[in-house]
């Protein structure tokens, strides 16, 4: 099996909230020490840089670009686009676009003008969604789609849960479940691309800045090496002419790119497997006791 892929992580610095110590600065350096083991090449991290408004998260994006990765933008406050107009949206972005400058040096190497949308929601109305989208196109944003993602942040809470607790047996089921998933999520992505395209795409992986992440997408990288992943930028994958398919699905669900081609088209496709959200919640709640 030939699959490229561009791994891509979302809410740097920090997915959510831990009261573990030093977390956020285990989960970045965590990620960056994993790239530099499988020699990734450069990864980009979409900031929500109203998380680095302090010194240690101006920090951890200053790492983040020292160790050879990128940066693009996320938004600022990482908005639900369902609960704002698009005016405050369209300033939000544009907030961000001048944090990551300056932090960046300016330097187009580090911070290249690439968009995704917090929750891949891209609008639930045509004003929005038409909206923003003439604002990306006018400021020369590229927008960076999704072809797998299968809510790697579902994992956080059981695993804090667990790590509390201090149960092993737990800790390992959750790993599985984590890596079997990315695994599943994977192949059922690299098939219905094919179904669609008839023909192997460049993919696109979103996971976020999460502990959980941090603690199990090595096995995860090794997996897909296995079942052979080459890992490649995103920038040679959003090069795929695939992503420039004209695609109007405005929905208030956030579907990734293969799936709003499935909506569109009405295709009986990508409807399993499903993340495993019954089980994760029962790890947490047991966890928790």
């Amino acid at each position: 099996m030939n699959i490229e892929l561009a791994l891509t992580i979302d809410d740097i610095p920090r997915n959510g909230h831990t009261i573990i110590p030093n977390s956020n600065l285990n989960v970045v350096q965590g990620l960056t020490n994993i790239f530099k083991l499988y020699k990734l090449p450069p990864v980009y991290g979409f900031a929500n840089c109203s998380l680095a408004e302090s010194s240690s998260g101006y920090e951890l994006l200053q790492h983040w670009l020292e160790t050879g990765n990128k940066l693009g933008n996320h938004t600022y406050s990482h908005l639900d686009l369902r609960n704002v107009s698009l005016e405050e949206y369209l300033n939000d972005i544009e907030k961000n676009d001048i944090f990551l400058s300056k932090i960046s040096g300016n330097k187009d190497y580090n911070y290249c003008k690439y968009f995704r949308y917090p929750y891949l929601l891209e609008g639930e109305t045509k004003e929005k969604y038409r909206g923003i989208k003439k604002y990306l196109n006018d400021n020369n944003y590229k927008i960076t789609q999704v072809t797998i993602d299968f809510l790697d942040f579902a994992w956080e809470q059981p695993l804090l849960n667990c790590l509390r607790a201090n149960n092993a047996e737990l800790l390992d089921e959750l790993k599985k479940l984590y890596v079997d998933t990315a695994i599943s999520k994977l192949l059922t992505a690299h098939k219905a691309a094919n179904e669609i395209f008839q023909r192997n795409i460049k993919h696109v992986l979103v996971v976020h800045s999460c502990l959980a992440t941090a603690m199990f997408l090595e096995k995860v990288i090794q997996e897909y090496k296995e079942n052979g992943v080459k890992f490649i930028s995103l920038s040679e994958a959003i090069m795929d002419p695939v992503y420039e398919t004209e695609i109007n699905v405005i929905s208030d669900i956030g579907p990734n790119f293969l799936r709003k081609i499935v909506i569109e088209r009405k295709l009986d496709l990508l409807n399993k497997p499903t993340v495993p959200t019954k089980r994760l919640k029962e790890i947490e709640q047991y966890s928790s006791v």
